[in-house]
């Protein structure tokens, strides 16, 4: 429940750098802005379909600073996937910029729809 909640505050409207199709993002290397952080989620095996049984893990994700259009789909959060960026301390809830590779996923309970994976340091967005 925690972890929707983060991702519902946290849901920022991204500057980004891709493929456009008709106003668009579509899956395929981009840069995007936003502010990391780090939110616990369901995972194996059930993702979330079984709570009682499934593990809990601890996963990063970016909150961006606009909404963007992944293939029809809004996007307002994407999920870091491996290999993840090297996060300085003191990055987590600061402005960063990311290049990776951006894919839409069946996203269950609390995860994002979308997942940047890839992703290259974190750099502070100025």
């Amino acid at each position: 429940m925690r972890a929707v909640a983060a991702l519902a505050a946290l849901t920022m409207l991204c500057g980004c750098v891709s493929t456009v199709d008709r106003g668009c993002l579509r899956p395929g290397p981009a840069t995007l802005t936003g502010k990391v952080f780090d939110f616990t989620g369901y995972g194996p095996p059930g993702y979330g379909e079984t709570p009682e049984k499934d593990q809990t893990s601890l996963y990063l994700a970016l909150a961006l600073e606009q909404q963007i259009c992944v293939s029809g789909v809004p996007v307002s959060v994407v999920e870091l996937t491996p290999p993840l960026p090297i996060v300085p301390e003191g990055v987590l809830g600061q402005p960063v910029r990311l290049t990776g590779r951006l894919a839409l996923v069946k996203a269950s309970g609390e995860r994002p729809p979308a997942t940047l994976s890839g992703a290259q340091n974190a750099n502070v967005a100025k």
